[in-house]
C-alpha cells in the first residue's frame, strides 16, 4: 500500500514538472485548457505506471527491454524493489536511461500540449490583437500626447507628424504603437497585471526602450514627411522612401512585441473567455464575439458535477424506495465520481472535435459529419477505458484485479460511445441557423437522449451477466454481481435527459452570440480610429 502511494506521488510530481517546463508554458494558453491538458497527461502517466508495474511484476526481464537492451543502464539492486517503485523510478529519475519510456513520454507530452493549445493559443491571441482595429478614447489619446511631450524637448514636429493621419503612411501604425505603449505602461501599477511586468521585466523594459528610440527617431525626421515625395529632388525622394521603410519596420516589430506581451498577460491572469474579451475591448481593440462554441474546463466541471449529483442522489433514492439494492456510501461515492469523470470526458469528445477537425464540423462538411460522430465515440471509449482502469488500479492497488474488474465492466463502454455520438448529433441540430430552433427543441433532445441511454443500459445489464461468467477468477478479487436493470436504466435516463437538454442547447447559444457594438465618438486628430487601424503583421 505504501509502495503504491509513494510511486503515485513520485509520478505525479515529476509529470507536473515536465508539463510545466519551460516555466512560461502556463502563459501560453488559457487556464482551463492548460490544467485540463495537464490533468489528462498526468492521468496517462498513472495509467502507464500501472501497466509497467504489472509487466515488471510478471517478468523482471522487462527492465532490460525498457533500457533498450543495455543492462548497464539498470542500477544494481533494483531487482529487490517492489514493482510499483521500480516502475515509478523508470518513469522519473531513470527516465533518461530508458529510451523506450522516454519516447512514450515525449509522445504523450507533445500530444497533450497540443491538446492544451500550447503555445498555439497565445500566438492566436497575439495575432488577433495585431490585426484588430483600435477605438481610442479621448483620455487615452491625451495620455499618448503627454508621453510624447515627456520624451522630447521639442515635440511640435512630431505632433505635426501625428496629425497628418494619411492612410498607408508610417503614422498609420505609429499612432497605434504609441497608444498601446502608453496603455501597457499603465499595467505596471495595475493590481492584476503588475506581476507580469515584474516577472518579464526584461521584455517590458525592452519594449519601452525601443518605443523611446522610435519616438526620437520619428521626431528627428518627421519634418521630411512635410516635403512632397514626388516633385522634389531625387535625394528627397530617396530619403522619403528609406525613412518610411525604416519607421514602418520598427513600428511593425514593436506592435508585434507589445501584442505578444499583452496576450501572454491576458492568458495568465484572466480565467474566462468572456472576461478576457471585455478587457481586450477596454484596451480599445474592436473584436467580434467568438463565433465558435468554446468548451471551457469550467463548463466541463459544471456538467460533470451535475452528473455526480444525479447519480449519487438517484441511486440512493432508488435503493431506499425499492428497498432491494443498497450500496455502501463509500462505494456509491466512488462509483458516482467515476461516472461523473467519464461523462465529462464524453461531453468533451462530443464537442471539441467540431472545433479541431474539419471533417467533424457540419458547417465545413456541408452535411451531417457521420465520420466525425464515429471518431468522437471511439475517442470516448478509449478515454473511458483508460480512466476506469487507472481509477480501479489506484483503488485496489492490484494489477490483476484491475484488469479483471475492467473486463467485467467493459460493456459500459458502449454507454460512453452512444452518449457521445448522440450529443454530437444533437448539437448539430439547426446548425445552419441556430436561432430557428424552437423552444421545445431542448426538451425533445433531452427526452431522446434519456430514452436512448436507458435502452442501452438495459442491454448492458444483460451483457454484464454474460461476460461475468467468462472472466477467470482472481484470488481476493470477487466480481460484483450485475445490478437490477431498474437501477441503471433509471439513472441513465435521468443523466441522459439532463445532458440532452443542456449540452446541445448551450452549444447553439454559443454559436449565435451577437457581435459587439463599436464606439463612434469624436477623437483628437493625432490619435483617431482611422489612424490607429489594423496593424500589418
Amino acid at each position: 500500500m505504501y509502495n503504491w502511494a509513494f510511486a503515485v506521488l513520485l509520478v505525479i510530481v515529476f509529470a507536473h514538472s515536465r508539463f510545466n517546463t519551460p516555466s512560461n508554458s502556463r502563459y501560453s494558453t488559457t487556464i482551463g485548457q492548460f490544467y485540463f491538458a495537464e490533468i489528462a497527461y498526468v492521468t496517462c502517466n498513472l495509467l502507464l505506471l500501472v501497466l509497467m508495474s504489472g509487466l515488471v511484476h510478471a517478468s523482471p526481464e522487462v527492465l532490460k527491454l525498457l533500457a533498450g537492451g543495455d543492462p548497464t543502464q539498470i542500477p544494481e539492486g533494483i531487482e529487490g524493489i517492489s514493482a510499483p517503485l521500480v516502475a515509478a523510478l523508470v518513469m522519473t529519475t531513470l527516465l533518461p536511461h530508458s529510451p523506450v519510456i522516454s519516447q512514450i513520454d515525449k509522445f504523450l507530452l507533445d500530444r497533450f500540449r497540443a491538446l492544451g493549445n500550447i503555445p498555439v493559443e497565445v500566438r492566436r491571441l497575439a495575432a488577433l490583437l495585431r490585426d484588430a482595429r483600435l477605438q481610442i478614447e479621448s483620455a487615452a489619446a491625451a495620455d499618448s500626447a503627454r508621453y510624447v511631450d515627456a520624451q522630447l524637448e521639442s515635440p511640435e514636429a512630431l505632433q505635426a507628424f501625428l496629425k497628418a493621419n494619411a492612410p498607408d503612411e508610417p503614422e498609420y501604425i505609429f499612432n497605434r504603437v504609441l497608444y498601446l505603449g502608453t496603455r501597457l505602461k499603465q499595467w505596471e501599477s495595475h493590481e492584476r497585471f503588475s506581476g507580469d511586468c515584474v516577472q518579464f521585466r526584461d521584455d517590458f523594459d525592452g519594449i519601452f526602450k525601443k518605443l523611446d528610440d522610435l519616438v526620437k527617431l520619428t521626431s528627428r525626421f518627421a519634418a521630411i514627411f512635410a516635403l512632397p515625395e514626388k516633385g522634389g529632388t531625387d535625394a528627397v525622394a530617396r530619403a522619403h522612401g528609406e525613412l518610411r521603410k525604416r519607421i514602418l519596420a520598427d513600428c511593425q516589430a514593436l506592435n508585434r512585441e507589445i501584442c505578444d506581451f499583452l496576450a501572454r498577460a491576458l492568458l495568465h491572469n484572466i480565467r474566462t473567455r468572456r472576461e478576457r474579451e471585455a478587457v481586450i475591448r477596454d484596451l480599445g481593440f474592436v473584436i467580434p464575439e467568438g463565433a465558435e462554441a468554446g468548451l471551457s474546463a469550467t463548463k466541463i466541471v459544471t456538467f460533470a458535477t451535475s452528473v455526480f449529483l444525479i447519480f449519487f442522489t438517484g441511486l440512493s433514492l432508488l435503493g431506499f424506495v425499492l428497498n432491494g439494492y443498497e450500496v455502501k456510501v463509500h462505494r456509491l461515492f466512488g462509483m458516482a465520481l467515476l461516472v461523473a469523470i467519464i461523462n465529462g470526458v464524453a461531453i468533451y469528445c462530443a464537442i471539441m472535435p467540431k472545433q479541431f477537425w474539419g471533417f467533424a464540423n457540419i458547417q465545413k462538411v456541408g452535411m451531417r459529419p457521420v465520420i466525425g460522430y464515429f471518431v468522437s465515440g471511439v475517442l470516448a471509449i478509449i478515454a473511458a477505458a483508460a480512466i476506469g482502469f487507472v481509477f480501479r488500479s489506484l483503488l485496489y492497488m492490484n494489477f490483476d484485479c484491475s484488469i479483471s474488474l475492467s473486463l467485467a465492466s467493459s460493456p459500459w463502454l458502449a454507454m460512453s460511445f452512444i452518449e457521445t455520438v448522440l450529443l454530437a448529433l444533437l448539437a448539430d441540430n439547426y446548425a445552419a441557423d441556430p436561432q430557428r430552433a424552437p423552444k421545445w427543441t431542448r426538451y425533445a433532445e433531452g427526452l431522446a437522449q434519456g430514452v436512448a441511454q436507458a435502452g442501452i443500459a438495459y442491454y448492458i445489464v444483460q451483457a454484464l451477466g454474460d461476460i461475468r461468467g467468462a472472466i477467470p477468477p482472481v484470488p481476493g478479487c470477487p466480481l460484483p454481481a450485475p445490478p437490477p436493470w431498474q437501477f441503471p436504466c433509471s439513472v441513465s435516463f435521468l443523466i441522459g435527459v439532463f445532458l440532452g437538454a443542456t449540452v446541445p442547447h448551450w452549444y447553439r447559444n454559443r454559436m449565435v452570440r451577437p457581435a459587439a457594438a463599436t464606439a463612434t465618438r469624436e477623437l483628437p486628430a493625432g490619435l483617431n480610429p482611422k489612424a490607429a487601424g489594423p496593424g500589418t503583421t
